[in-house]
């Protein structure tokens, strides 16, 4: 009987669809789409594991993003910080293009946090001329700290 329940369980645990891979850069993604796969992964951080979606941002982070953010491990704690927390597991999020040139675009971005209330942002993703696996991916240079109405675009 043991047996059979081991069976059993090993047969349902290999079953289980895998975690989804993160996604990586590729100079095949325009602005818009760095966007959402950052949200979207934000939107749901824990899914399909834990902080998933503070790494696959992490990911696209432009180097010069990096330099400022350090790394993984001290942006992870600044995205659970006061200013960024409300990215995290938010209900809902619109944005909007402001300005784009070959090599940069700027969007404003709303999230609708799960406790309420609205945050703006302006998330700046510039293209990386570099050369490298990164070269001619569009990356996300610096997201703004929420803004007020009265400063907000």
């Amino acid at each position: 009987m043991m047996i059979r329940a081991l069976f059993l369980f090993v047969l349902w645990f290999i079953s289980l669809p895998a975690p989804a891979a993160y996604l990586a850069p590729n100079a095949n993604f325009q602005p818009t789409d760095v966007l959402k796969i950052q949200l979207h992964a934000l939107k749901n951080n824990d899914y399909p594991v834990k902080d998933f979606g503070i790494a696959q941002t992490y990911r696209f982070a432009h180097p010069d993003n990096r330099s400022v953010t350090g790394p993984f491990s001290r942006f992870k704690k600044m995205m659970y910080g006061g200013n960024y927390k409300v990215l995290l597991y938010h209900k809902s999020h619109f944005f909007t293009l402001i300005n784009k040139t070959p090599s940069n675009a700027i969007f404003k971005v709303i999230i609708v946090s799960r406790v309420g209330g609205t945050h703006n942002f302006i998330w700046n993703i510039s293209k990386f001329s570099a050369t490298g696996s990164l070269k001619n991916c569009w990356l996300t240079l610096s997201v703004s700290k929420p803004l007020t109405n009265k400063n907000s675009i």
